[in-house]
């Protein structure tokens, strides 16, 4: 999404806020490779294996690994990859909670107004695809209204820890 999405209030979020959005988004992009390998290793056992390329099969075979297992190791190798990147998540959640609480941060003075601004409907199947899933989305919007960031981040927090 940009720096420019990182900017809460107040600059010393930034990098942090920065980091925890990337590790969130390399974690997504990890369980998604995972499955993308594990469809691998399926289509590999297949009688007529569509997609994965005749060299590779030829590799992996001259090496002793069958292509089904080759891909399910894969699979795991990002599923692992993944539940590091959660384990960064939390750490920078802590991280971000313990500068908001030395900085005196309350947090966004302009999040009580956050529900006119519409951002599920304007967002669904336009910027976040293929849609957001309302319901999570209308309660941690509350959240943020009714408590604000700081609040907010424990309660996300919380769902990971």
């Amino acid at each position: 999404m940009g720096g420019i999405n990182h900017k809460p209030t107040k600059k010393v979020f930034t990098s942090v806020s920065a980091f925890l959005s990337m590790k969130v988004t390399e974690a997504l992009v990890a369980v998604e490779n995972a499955n993308i390998a594990l469809e691998k290793a399926i289509l590999a056992s297949c009688d007529k294996p569509m997609y994965v390329k005749p060299e590779i099969l030829r590799d992996l075979a001259s090496g002793g690994t069958s292509a089904s297992m080759y891909f399910l190791n894969e699979g795991i190798r990002y599923l692992r990859s993944s539940l590091e990147d959660i384990d960064l998540i939390v750490a920078s959640y802590n991280i971000m909670l313990e500068e908001m609480q030395k900085e005196g941060y309350d947090g966004n003075p302009l999040a009580t107004n956050l529900a006119e601004y519409r951002l599920c409907d304007r967002l669904d199947g336009e910027v976040i695809q293929p849609t957001v899933l309302t319901s999570i989305w209308h309660e941690i919007e509350h959240h943020i209204i009714h408590d604000n960031l700081p609040k907010t981040f424990e309660f996300e927090l919380g769902g990971i820890s």
